[in-house]
């Protein structure tokens, strides 16, 4: 963990967080003190190398705020469109980034927001790990053995899935170890044997299930430069740290199902069946 005053930056053990952070509140040094892990600084070096931040947002955003939260406002709602820092303007609302998004980005990049909309199938990658000395494989056979799978409340796709829906689970450190045809909507259920079924209270059923956890696919740069979302180079951590809409033929291939999906689902390319499968 680190901690920025302007101009020095400190290692602070994970204990001693919470006593530093109060230290900071009562000694009204919130102006000049910020903290942040590791890993929060190393998100937003992704999302600079990736142009979706400037180095002048990502430094903003590391700075003590001020009164006003506009500017912050603006460079989330830009992102939340995809699109990158060239496009910043603050007279834009999120209806205007969409359509920059639409005339600015080439059609191949596009193919999530096309093939996820409410009349299509939805493609969802979500990761998996292991936690409180429960493996990630038994976290997911547990579930899926009994053809159903929970969400939180904020998982991504969540409120959109239906029958024919397709999920991938990607086991955190590892790869892509499962794949199963959603068979239901999320509905509000407690699923006992689920881990943590509190924190995950949206239950819905699977079914077509596959495992591969003997031969995972590794997410290496070789296959993301395959995926619609890469270009094979730079970080890509990004990807796999929350459940995300995918497009047809990214699921196609990190599940090893690009001649099956592509005879079910006219919305993957013709350039899928030339992808070596392992």
């Amino acid at each position: 963990m680190l901690i920025q005053q302007w101009g020095c930056t400190s290692s602070v053990n994970q204990m001693d967080i919470g006593q530093l952070e109060a230290s900071i509140v009562h000694g009204g040094h919130t102006q000049r003190l910020r903290i942040a892990s590791v890993d929060d600084v190393l998100a937003l070096a992704e999302l600079v190398q990736q142009e979706l931040l400037s180095r002048d947002e990502a430094l903003s955003l590391l700075r003590p705020v001020g009164v006003r939260v506009g500017a912050t406002v603006q460079v989330l709602q830009r992102i939340a469109a995809g699109v990158g820092p060239e496009f910043q303007d603050t007279s834009l609302e999120a209806a205007d980034y969409e359509k920059l998004i639409n005339s600015s980005v080439p059609s191949s990049q596009r193919t999530v927001a096309e093939d996820n909309n409410s009349d299509s199938k939805m493609y969802l990658l979500t990761p998996v790990a292991a936690e409180d000395g429960i493996s990630a494989e038994r976290t997911i056979r547990s579930l899926l053995d009994q053809r159903v799978y929970v969400f939180g409340d904020r998982t991504a796709g969540r409120k959109d899935l239906k029958s024919g829906d397709q999920i991938a689970f990607y086991e955190s450190g590892n790869g892509v170890v499962a794949c199963a045809e959603v068979a239901s909507q999320a509905v509000k259920k407690r699923i006992k044997f689920a881990k943590n079924p509190d924190k995950f209270p949206w239950a819905f059923e699977v079914t077509k299930v596959r495992y591969f956890f003997d031969e995972p696919v590794i997410i290496d740069a070789t296959l993301r430069s395959q995926l619609d979302r890469f270009s094979g180079k730079g970080p890509w951590g990004w990807f796999v740290q929350g459940t995300r809409k995918i497009s047809a033929h990214d699921f196609a291939i990190l599940t090893r199902s690009l001649p099956q999906l592509f005879s079910l689902d006219p919305t993957i390319s013709d350039r899928s069946l030339n992808v070596e499968l392992a």
